[in-house]
C-alpha cells in the first residue's frame, strides 16, 4: 500500500511540476556570438561576427551558438540562413529589427534593459547567456 502511495504522489508531482511555466535564460535576439569562442564574439552588441559566426555553425559545422534563441534572428523557431540574413539587412541596410527580446535601434550596442526571455517558443533553447544578468 505504501508502494501505491508513494507512486500515486511521484505522478501528481510529476504532473504539476511539468505544468508549471517554463522561465529561461535572458537574452537579446540576434547577438548568436554572445559567448567568445576561438577569441571571437563578446556579446553586448550585434555586429557582423553573429551572422559569421551563425553561418559558420550553419554551414561549416563549427560549435552551435551557446543561445540557439539569440541566434534564431527571425524568431521562426528554427535556426536557418535566413536569421543571418536578417542580421545582417538590420546592420546595413536598415532593415527591420528582431522580434523581442531585440535590442533598441539606437545602434548595435544594447543596455542590459533589452535582455529578456523568449516570449513566444519553446523550441530552440538558451543555455547560456553572459551578456544579460
Amino acid at each position: 500500500m505504501k508502494t501505491f502511495q508513494l507512486i500515486l504522489s511521484l505522478v501528481v508531482l510529476s504532473l504539476v511540476v511539468s505544468s508549471l511555466p517554463v522561465m529561461g535564460v535572458d537574452f537579446v535576439r540576434g547577438d548568436a556570438d554572445a559567448v567568445p569562442v576561438f577569441g571571437v564574439g563578446a556579446g553586448g552588441e550585434i555586429t557582423i561576427t553573429d551572422a559569421i559566426f551563425t553561418l559558420v555553425y550553419l554551414f561549416l559545422g563549427g560549435p552551435a551558438p551557446p543561445c540557439l534563441d539569440a541566434a534564431d534572428t527571425n524568431d521562426d523557431e528554427e535556426l536557418t540562413i535566413a536569421d543571418p540574413i536578417m542580421t545582417l539587412m538590420y546592420l546595413f541596410i536598415l532593415g527591420p529589427a528582431a522580434p523581442p527580446p531585440a535590442p533598441t535601434p539606437s545602434g548595435a550596442a544594447y543596455p542590459a534593459g533589452d535582455c529578456g526571455p523568449d516570449p513566444a517558443g519553446a523550441v530552440l533553447d538558451c543555455a547560456l547567456f553572459p551578456p544579460c544578468p
